[in-house]
């Protein structure tokens, strides 16, 4: 993560690092979330790998979901070549806040306690309780060139390979490059002539929503749609006309009430033939979810652009939020009222002018 929290180690974790001989240390943020501590309700002496994850287990299930760092010792404190596995326990369900903080804190701790005390098979992103266990420290540690991968990591580096691709085509597009070929079987390709691209497929029906809007001439359509993993493609979740800006939340709630916390895609038509794209990542979601739906939205937003943008409609508002009661629609409500006076006064014969400016002395 290139963020950094600007949280260090204490002295005090520095000093016990130092010393640190067998057993394990875990390691957490302080309370005022300025420094890095030992966690001093945690005690171990054990020289054995399998009984330090036992105890490391039972400790970290009493606090879950909150995340921790821990270190422990695979030599015997008799030996001068210290050998440390490093763990980053940070589970899906832990308080945002909180995943990142620990997130963006880890290569920190690792620089000030010494890169080199940590090979990259000893270094691991552990999310679940079952994974602090021996048979699962054995089988990541088997992991060699690539380095123990969690699914979370998995998931980030496919969808990371996924961007990049995304990324060097358009760039090869805008240049007439037309020596990149390359696709992926999950990647579905805009025919729009600005060449967005998805990494998803739109299935039918939400795709003639999308085609329907340069002919709707109501304001207050709002289409509410999904990226469905397990299918690979975008879908639709609702379509309700109507929509004023006062009810756009309570609208987009409803709509997704039977579903599990998940992030969603919005688009909703404000005011005449002016569109606002809604992307809403609520705290409860997942990390997978998370990282699908945020490296896909610009490839969504070009696609839609391509279909709807033109001299008379357009997208031109684009709206991130968290959980869906962070959506503010002063903004959507201004720019009706703006509208409606227009409107008004094209109705009554009035027009206004610019002022000239000033004469040239």
């Amino acid at each position: 993560m290139s963020t950094q929290s600007g949280i260090v180690s204490s002295e005090e974790l520095l000093d016990a690092f130092k010393n640190f001989k067998s057993g394990a240390l875990v390691i957490k943020v302080s309370s005022d979330n300025t420094q890095l501590i030992v966690d001093e309700e945690f005690q171990s002496t054990e020289t054995d790998t399998s009984k330090i994850l036992i105890e490391l287990n039972k400790y970290v299930s009493g606090i879950y979901p909150h995340p921790v760092y821990t270190i422990f010792s695979l030599s015997s404190p008799s030996n001068s070549n210290a050998d440390y596995a490093f763990i980053s326990f940070i589970p899906d369900v832990a308080p945002i806040r909180e995943k990142m903080l620990y997130a963006s804190t880890k290569n920190t701790l690792l620089t000030q306690l010494g890169s080199n005390n940590f090979s990259k098979s000893r270094t691991f992103a552990w999310t679940e309780l079952d994974e602090l266990s021996f048979d699962n420290f054995k089988r990541s540690s088997e992991v060699q060139e690539d380095g123990p991968l969690t699914h979370e990591e998995k998931t980030l580096k496919e969808v990371n390979s996924l961007q990049g691709l995304s990324l060097a085509e358009s760039s090869a597009r805008r240049n007439n490059d037309t020596a990149y070929k390359k696709k992926l079987a999950s990647m579905h390709e805009s025919s729009s002539s600005n060449g967005g691209v998805l990494m998803f497929s739109v299935d039918s029906k939400l795709e003639s929503e999308f085609r329907a809007l340069s002919q709707n001439h109501d304001n207050g359509k709002l289409i509410i749609f999904g990226i469905n993993l397990e299918n690979e493609g975008m879908e639709l979740i609702s379509e309700t006309t109507g929509v004023n800006s006062s009810s756009l939340v309570s609208n987009l709630n409803s709509a997704i009430e039977t579903r599990s916390v998940h992030p969603l895609f919005a688009l909703y038509n404000y005011s005449t033939n002016r569109f606002a794209f809604i992307y809403s990542c609520p705290s409860g979601s997942k990390v997978k979810d998370r990282m699908v739906y945020a490296s896909n939205k610009q490839g969504l937003i070009n696609h839609l652009r391509g279909i709807t943008d033109s001299d008379e409609l357009s997208i031109d508002k684009i709206l991130e939020i968290g959980d869906l009661d962070e959506l503010e629609v002063k903004e959507l409500e201004s720019s009706q009222n703006e509208d409606k006076d227009k409107a008004s006064n094209t109705r009554n014969g009035l027009k206004f002018t610019k002022p000239k400016g000033p004469r040239r002395r």
